[in-house]
């Protein structure tokens, strides 16, 4: 279960506003560490030992996490705008109301129903894989709306990376800035390191780290690019000889049909059916009887099978050809013709 959601939400004073899910406290607890404030199932105190606070980053032991009942009553009168509707009221009435008035919710997003306002804002927060949501590094320019279930593709875009690099590099800059300022007696001694100086140098090294790993995906990236420019050139060319080749197969087929060297050629047999007639096209480049040197001819042929003995026959069902145009205007040529039932073409085989 998450906060509570109100159209009014962003005009409260953000004491009142839960950082981990960004909607009104529910049950407030403090983090007594640093005094912030979160709902208390947004805090899961029954998975960790420690609470990490999302405002300030300080830590506090569950035991050190206090449920805010002075906080509770004071929120108790906050004006409310139904999420839902034009109810308003204060804080105190708006559960009851979200019960008797929206107990049956379809998410927009995704069309899943839902049976409370409770589960419905669940849905919203963290489960919606649908919800067009704002990048994590949105306050740092990176002002991307994405739906949530490609978030993981554009981490991997180039202007999630940049922003990433920018940011790595300014909390780098911070740190130095930082040690530089810290005055700390240091020891060689074993075992008296400054746990300061030590969590320093740890997190310094662990953003070197990380400004080198997103450098080399950036270089990664930008070898690909061109990898893949050099294999799109490529690929033109093959496809350019590729048509050149079939342009002088068929010119040599054309020369052999005109000398009868090889007259026709056909196609693999094929099936009307699983069960049905066996069949090929047979074609003639350079004709065939009365269109011999005219036109191209094109044949029907009937096939012997092991299916013959149960089909009918002779054959006499329509054959349609059609030969279709390889330019864009799509200039196809359709035709059909009904066997003559008289043919010996068209007995059993």
């Amino acid at each position: 279960m998450v906060g509570i959601d109100a159209r009014n939400k962003h005009l409260l004073n953000s004491k009142y506003i839960c950082p981990v899910c960004s909607l009104i406290l529910r049950d407030p607890v403090q983090l007594t560490q640093c005094r912030h404030r979160q709902c208390q199932t947004c805090t899961n105190v029954e998975q960790q030992t420690t609470i990490k606070c999302r405002q300030c980053q300080a830590e506090t032991l569950q035991t050190e996490v206090l449920l805010d009942q002075s906080f509770t009553n004071e929120m108790k009168s906050l004006p409310i705008d139904c999420s839902f509707c034009q109810w308003n009221g204060v804080l105190c009435n708006y559960q009851e109301h979200l019960n008797q008035s929206h107990s049956n919710l379809k998410c927009d997003y995704c069309g899943k129903h839902f049976d409370s306002a409770e589960n419905f804002h669940q849905h919203k927060v963290f489960e919606c894989q649908q919800l067009i949501v704002d990048c994590i590094l949105k306050d740092f320019g990176c002002n991307e709306r994405i739906i949530r279930a490609k978030m993981e593709d554009h981490y991997l875009t180039e202007q999630h990376q940049n922003v990433l690099l920018k940011v790595a590099r300014q909390m780098l800059s911070q740190l130095n800035d930082r040690q530089m300022d810290v005055d700390l007696p240091r020891t060689t001694t074993a075992g008296t390191c400054n746990p300061a100086i030590a969590q320093l140098e740890e997190l310094d090294e662990m953003l070197n780290i990380l400004v080198s790993g997103i450098e080399a995906l950036t270089n990664d990236e930008q070898r690909l690019t061109h990898e893949a420019l050099h294999m799109q050139i490529t690929l033109s060319t093959l496809a350019a000889e590729l048509s050149k080749v079939k342009d002088i197969f068929w010119f040599n087929f054309l020369v052999n049909a005109q000398s009868e060297r090889l007259t026709s050629i056909y196609s693999p047999p094929f099936y009307s059916s699983p069960n049905g007639y066996k069949m090929r096209a047979c074609l003639y480049l350079n004709g065939n009887g009365n269109a011999r040197c005219i036109h191209m001819s094109l044949f029907f042929v009937l096939m012997r099978d092991l299916n013959d003995p149960i089909l009918k026959f002779p054959f006499n069902y329509k054959v349609t050809f059609c030969l279709y145009g390889q330019i864009p205007q799509q200039r196809h040529i359709i035709d059909s013709f009904r066997p003559g039932i008289k043919s010996n073409s068209f007995q059993s085989p």
